[in-house]
């Protein structure tokens, strides 16, 4: 999993989990959230993410980025918000990020930015600026890839 409970206890609030996730809303005197319910959330998001990303890298992400806990987190807030206001009256901030994190898979998976370090399909690594990390570099012609020993033949560094 990319997030927890913690995480989105964190990033909602306890009581506001606790209220969202059980049915008996604001008028229940429970201490902990139905975990069931933000399981699924966070399952739901991670299935999202995972749709979005899986021709780009290889899924689930081994090691998930800041970047990529924000976006679940605010897939799976607005799934909890959801369910119990039947698709109405989400707070606007709600919205708002999960829209973003929406925006942000799609960029990502258009190649307009990167998870640093998450695997990428063809083996590299995923560095911060959109760069290819990996013990080897590769370069593509026509679909051919070439080592490093090879290109820096060609090119004279090598």
């Amino acid at each position: 999993m990319y997030i927890n409970v913690a995480d989105m206890s964190l990033a909602m609030g306890e009581r506001d989990l606790i209220e969202l996730t059980h049915d008996a809303g604001k008028t229940c005197n429970l201490t902990e959230p139905d975990t069931d319910k933000v399981h699924a959330a966070i399952a739901d998001a991670q299935d999202t993410v995972n749709a979005y990303l899986s021709k780009r890298y290889v899924i689930p992400i081994a090691a998930p980025c800041s970047l990529l806990k924000r976006i679940c987190t605010s897939i799976a807030r607005h799934w909890i918000f959801a369910r119990r206001a039947g698709g109405g009256d989400i707070p606007d901030d709600v919205v708002r990020l999960y829209k973003e994190a929406m925006t942000m898979l799609r960029d990502i998976q258009a190649e307009k930015a990167n998870l640093t370090g998450a695997l990428l399909a063809t083996g590299d690594r995923a560095g911060a600026n959109g760069a290819r990390l990996s013990h080897k570099t590769t370069h593509r012609s026509n679909r051919a890839y070439f080592d490093n020993a090879l290109m820096g033949r060609f090119l004279g560094d090598g």
